[in-house]
């Protein structure tokens, strides 16, 4: 797997009013290493550190702007005088980041299988690809602190692999769901 599709064109009900000037994948974090970070960047530094040569990030045509401005526009000379030393070799990481990154417009909002094929001329024919939701934050619970892209890599033996939570019943209506039986024992 050397590819990633992340949808970041939706409007999020749930956040709004923030939503309405803001996409939830550009909502700041504060990530472990104490830096402010928008939750797109958390994602694609997840894949890119994963080993995935291309991310592509469908968004929509009023935002494309802010997702260009945070992977292909650096600070200027001016912004970077003002940052301390951590933070303008950050800025030097962002940009590296941002050459794995190919943003693609999704015009009209119809879903999570529109914005996935708005995806697909981007990406390289019927090779396996990572799909990642640009709203959603990938935690893992994992001893050694291994990414939920590094498990999921890790797993991929040819055949789809999905990464679930346990979610109680009473917040099963807030998120999609799976059923059926499971093979945990990794010999699927």
């Amino acid at each position: 797997v050397g590819q990633a599709v992340v949808p970041a064109a939706s409007f999020s009900a749930a956040s709004f009013p923030a939503s309405r000037t803001t996409p939830p994948a550009l909502f700041p974090l504060l990530d472990a290493d104490g830096i402010l970070k928008p939750a797109i960047l958390l994602l694609v530094e997840q894949a890119v550190d994963a080993g995935l040569a291309k991310v592509v990030i469908v968004v929509s045509p009023e935002h494309k702007g802010h997702f260009e401005a945070l992977f292909r526009r650096p600070p200027s000379p001016r912004e970077m005088a003002r940052l301390p030393p951590r933070l303008q070799r950050y800025a030097e990481k962002i940009r590296e980041v941002g050459a794995k990154v190919e943003l693609v417009e999704q015009q009209e909002q119809l879903g999570l299988g529109h914005a996935v094929l708005c995806a697909r001329a981007a990406l390289e024919e019927e090779a396996p690809t990572l799909l990642l939701l640009g709203d959603h934050l990938y935690t893992t619970a994992h001893p050694e602190g291994t990414s939920c892209v590094r498990q999921l890599l890790a797993a991929y033996t040819g055949t789809s692999v999905m990464a679930l939570q346990r979610t109680a019943e009473a917040h099963v209506h807030r998120y999609g769901c799976a059923t059926g039986k499971w093979d945990i024992s990794g010999k699927a």
